[in-house]
C-alpha cells in the first residue's frame, strides 16, 4: 500500500491526501521506514485537525477515533465515539465502532450494551442486528446470535455477507 499511496501524502489537493491517510491507517507504523512514518505522521496530524474543523459531525468524530484507536490511545477513541453518538444517536458506524473497540478492550458486555441501545431505538437496522450477533458469538451466546444474525438477513437480503454468516 504504501509504494502505491504514500507518495500521495504531498499530492497538492487536501482531498487526495485525506483519502491516503484514512486507506493508510492500516498499515502497521513499525512496518514503515523512518521517513515514511513521519511522513504519515504528518498526514496524521493534517487528517485530525481537517476532522476537528468538522466535530459537529458524528462522521468526523469517528474518522478521529479511528486515527486515536491506531495511534493507541484507546480513550480518547472511546471519547470521539461517545461525542458522535451525542451528535448523532442514528449514526450506526459510531455505534458500531464503539462496541468493536469495546470487543478489543475485552469489554464486550459493554460493547453489547451499546448496540442493544442503537436496536431499541432503531430496530430495523440490519448492521446493528449483524455486529450483535458477531459480539453474541464471541461470547458463546449462540441461540441469541443465530436470532440476530437471520434478522440482519432478513433486513438486507442484499448483502451477502448477512446470509453468509447466518448461514
Amino acid at each position: 500500500r504504501w509504494v502505491v499511496a504514500g507518495p500521495l501524502l504531498k499530492d497538492p489537493v487536501l482531498a487526495v491526501r485525506m483519502t491516503v491517510v484514512a486507506w493508510l491507517l492500516t498499515v502497521p507504523s513499525g512496518q514503515l521506514q523512518p521517513a515514511q512514518r513521519q511522513a504519515m505522521e504528518q498526514g496524521i496530524d493534517e487528517y485530525l485537525q481537517m476532522q476537528a474543523t468538522n466535530a459537529d459531525r458524528a462522521d468526523a468524530r469517528v474518522n478521529s477515533a479511528l486515527v486515536w484507536q491506531y495511534r493507541g490511545d484507546a480513550e480518547r477513541a472511546e471519547r470521539e465515539l461517545q461525542a458522535a453518538l451525542r451528535l448523532d444517536p442514528s449514526f450506526t458506524p459510531a455505534r458500531i465502532n464503539l462496541a468493536d473497540l469495546y470487543r478489543v478492550l475485552d469489554r464486550e458486555a459493554d460493547g453489547e450494551r451499546v448496540l442493544r441501545e442503537g436496536l431499541a431505538a432503531f430496530p430495523a437496522d440490519a448492521s446493528l442486528h449483524y455486529a450483535l450477533g458477531l459480539g453474541l458469538i464471541r461470547t458463546r451466546h449462540v441461540s441469541d446470535a443465530v436470532s440476530a444474525l437471520r434478522r440482519a438477513s432478513e433486513l438486507a437480503p442484499e448483502v451477502p455477507r448477512y446470509a453468509y454468516v447466518y448461514a
